[in-house]
């Protein structure tokens, strides 16, 4: 199993990966793409890291009766897809409940030595506990707040198909907020990790679902799921980009829910990608197995109540 010095070389790698969810069978191998925007390391002090700024992108808000009155309003109107005056402000710690010091919005990036921020692989967890609790909060009481919270854990095609869909949640004044409550699963299992990404598989309970995009057009539902369910993560590693202090985390960038896995498959879904993984790394596709390393939230709330950096999902409102 990749730990310590193993694993920190293993994500130093400078290839970015994204990782097609299949069913794990192995017939969707990850593509090896270029590097955007690469992050260069002080070579005199690893606390201190330098990223290189994203294109400069020109995109007019998303929302067309957005008015932004700031720079950051317009910055986060470019990425979520309703835009209110609160969003200038937003967010107070209370508003997530969960990392509220990390930026609003964040874009994949590569090649950043993760040592300063703590053990990868409890960020990764953490990050799936987190998305799975913001997004599962924000459809229960959907707000547009609620969006910044979701684009804290989530980017990609996973923060675009969620956005989707609470935009139209909030754009219907007749829907009902949802009866669920926020959750999260409690255990977290670490399948692979490539140079930026992390592969994850998680129980997730009952709760609000996200069906599946059909047509580019997300449907909401605000029911509750009626049994736990097995789903697959793709984590991306991020970086903040609404101030200049540089934040670094883990956030969902894909996910797959395995129709018909009840939670005592779990194991075999992690066998299959184990298998997938054993595939791309005889391909040559820069991934190394973490022999399913599993991090429970009471392992994490140990860490942050023992003066780590880490959150503890415990703390995180009902």
């Amino acid at each position: 199993m990749p730990s310590g010095p193993a694993l920190i070389s293993a994500l130093l790698m400078s290839v970015t990966v994204s990782c097609m969810f299949s069913d794990g069978s192995g017939a969707g191998q990850p593509a090896v793409t270029s590097p955007q925007s690469p992050a260069a390391v002080d070579p005199d002090s690893r606390h201190v890291v330098t990223v290189m700024p994203p294109p400069v992108s020109h995109l007019p808000p998303l929302d067309p009766d957005a008015d932004p009155q700031t720079p950051l309003g317009d910055l986060r109107a470019r990425y979520l897809p309703v835009w209110t005056p609160d969003l200038d402000w937003a967010f107070p710690p209370e508003a997530c409940g969960s990392a509220w010091e990390l930026d609003g919005i964040a874009v994949p990036l590569s090649g950043v030595d993760l040592s300063p921020y703590g053990d990868p692989a409890a960020m990764a967890a953490l990050g799936v506990m987190r998305y799975e609790f913001l997004v599962s909060r924000a459809l229960a009481e959907p707000t547009p707040i609620a969006q910044l919270c979701v684009a804290v854990a989530a980017v990609g095609h996973a923060r675009s198909a969620v956005l989707d869909a609470l935009a139209l949640v909030l754009a219907d004044t007749t829907a009902a907020a949802g009866d669920s409550a926020a959750e999260y699963p409690s255990e977290v299992a670490l399948v692979a990790a490539s140079p930026s990404e992390v592969l994850a598989v998680a129980c997730v309970p009952p709760a609000v679902s996200i069906p599946a995009v059909s047509d580019d057009r997300p449907v909401p539902s605000s029911a509750a799921a009626s049994r736990a369910v097995v789903r697959t993560y793709l984590l991306a590693m991020t970086r903040g980009v609404e101030d200049a202090v540089v934040d670094v985390s883990y956030r969902v960038s894909r996910t797959h829910e395995h129709e018909g896995d009840a939670c005592s498959g779990i194991d075999e879904r992690i066998a299959a990608w184990e298998r997938s993984v054993a595939q791309w790394s005889s391909a040559g596709q820069p991934w190394a197995a973490l022999r399913r390393r599993r991090i429970t939230a009471e392992q994490l709330c140990l860490q942050a109540h023992d003066g780590g950096t880490a959150e503890c999902p415990q703390d995180w409102p009902a």
